[in-house]
């Protein structure tokens, strides 16, 4: 068999792992990887801190090229970004045109986070913090925002197609413009343009967009104090 360029890259790529197994660090990142929460993005951090201490270029590589087979490369860019990012400088923690789907954000601060251009699909964002968020043509196709806080946030073109809007405060700092909410559920604490979901009791073209979006509702609880198929101001 003649062996070509890329079988020697092969084999000797084979042969640093091998040796690497054994290595603490890469054990370690091995560990957080077959752990059943290594799609969270404290995992992932800590993945990447392990992986730059690394000092041997060519183990350096191979750990990298791991990294990437498990997560992806917009999760590997998304730890580069985030590690070296400095929130006293003022600066927007810049995400955009990351493919992150399916990753989990849950119960994260990404409060202020450039997320133009960047898609979510499938991402578990509950809880989540995306206060001031810039989502400018951001994919959230099928995410669950369930209780994330979405106040003065920057929408335009945002796909919330068939994405769990459960208990969410979506309150843009101008419109919807643009945005998709085809088949997004919602619950009685879904707030939309600081509106509460429910019938058409202060807001006549609630129910016209909800058609028009076909929106899904996940219950039919009222908020606290109001009658149940009410649809009021926010408090805030």
């Amino acid at each position: 068999m003649k062996i070509t360029k890329s079988i020697l890259k092969k084999i000797i790529k084979e042969e640093i792992i091998k040796e690497m197994m054994g290595g603490n660090k890469f054990a370690q990142i091995r560990e957080l990887f077959y752990s059943p929460e290594y799609k969270k993005l404290d995992n992932i951090l800590k993945a990447y801190e392990i992986l730059v201490s690394i000092e041997d270029p060519n183990e350096k590589s191979v750990a990298s090229d791991y990294f990437i087979q498990y997560l992806g490369k917009g999760a590997f860019e998304l730890a580069n970004r985030y590690s070296n990012h400095d929130p006293k400088s003022g600066e927007r923690l810049d995400l955009s045109g990351l493919d992150l789907s399916g990753l989990d954000f849950s119960g994260a601060y990404l409060r202020g986070a450039n997320l133009n251009g960047a898609s979510l699909r499938n991402a578990n964002l509950t809880g989540a913090d995306l206060i001031n968020c810039f989502l400018f043509e951001t994919d959230l196709t099928g995410a669950d925002l369930t209780n994330s806080f979405m106040t003065n946030v920057r929408l335009d073109k945002t796909n919330f197609t068939n994405a769990n809007l459960a208990n969410v405060r979506l309150l843009p700092f101008l419109g919807l413009e643009g945005s998709i909410f085809k088949g997004a559920k919602w619950n009685s604490k879904t707030m939309i343009s600081n509106f509460w979901f429910g019938s058409d009791y202060v807001r006549p073209q609630a129910a016209r967009f909800r058609d028009e979006n076909e929106l899904v509702q996940t219950d039919e609880v009222g908020p606290m104090g109001a009658p149940d198929d009410a649809v009021l101001l926010s408090d805030l």
